[in-house]
């Protein structure tokens, strides 16, 4: 059972997506993926002092993994 959602966030970049991590318990934002121009490839910013659990992280890997091949094409 997952913990989390992803939403699109809002404030939208014209050219890259924004998506809050959102716990489904709280509906908290307990972090943001967005493009980062240094790796060139989406990235997982995390919320300070939240802890993750390996399933936790795996969704947020899958979900990284699948905005990088939409990227691609």
């Amino acid at each position: 059972m997952s913990y989390i959602e992803f939403h699109l966030a809002a404030k939208q970049n014209p050219k890259t997506q924004v998506w809050n991590v959102v716990s489904k318990k709280r509906r908290d934002v307990i972090g943001v993926i967005k493009w980062d121009g240094r790796w060139r490839q989406y990235a997982f910013f995390p919320a300070t002092k939240t802890a993750w659990s390996l399933d936790c992280l795996v969704d947020v890997i899958v979900f990284l993994r699948k905005l990088k091949e939409k990227a691609k094409t």
